[in-house]
């Protein structure tokens, strides 16, 4: 009867362990996306598919199947810590910014009359946008149309 205690003791202090342990990991991920969602922004010259794609989108992704099935398993102290739903609001806020400076520099380049670096890079903000799904806002989907109708205006003339 002792060992079945002790044993009942043991799994149930493996279990807190395995909690702790994936809560960690969730708190690791969120971080590491936001940390390179706020450095997309900072580094919007430099602004490629590749780093959104394997670090936010990758990242976003990953939160969201932890939403859906890993949240349920912690306790409600550690979920209000983790605060998943601000943090994904926080990262797409920073990636609608650096999307959004992005798109002025397309701008830019129609004022420019430079017409071929403008679709280039608008193709790439449409890539990008496609790829974060419903994690866009709004305000890059307008922005969007803005330009390609201004880009659409030069390539009439």
């Amino acid at each position: 009867m002792n060992s079945l205690f002790e044993y009942q003791t043991l799994s149930q202090h493996n279990a807190e362990q395995i909690k702790r342990n994936l809560a960690d990991a969730i708190s690791d991920i969120v971080d590491n996306t936001k940390r390179a969602a706020v450095n997309l922004s900072a580094q919007v010259a430099s602004l490629s598919l590749e780093k959104i794609d394997c670090i936010v989108v990758d990242g976003l992704h990953k939160i969201t199947e932890i939403e859906r099935n890993v949240l349920q398993f912690l306790d409600e102290d550690v979920k209000t810590n983790l605060n998943l739903g601000k943090n994904v609001e926080d990262i797409e806020r920073s990636i609608s910014c650096a999307i959004l400076r992005f798109l002025d520099r397309v701008e830019a380049s129609i004022q420019n009359q430079n017409v071929s670096e403008a679709q280039n890079n608008l193709n790439l903000v449409l890539l990008i946008r496609d790829r974060l799904e419903r994690h866009a806002s709004q305000a890059i989907d307008t922005r969007v149309m803005e330009v390609q109708s201004k880009l659409d205006s030069i390539m009439m003339l």
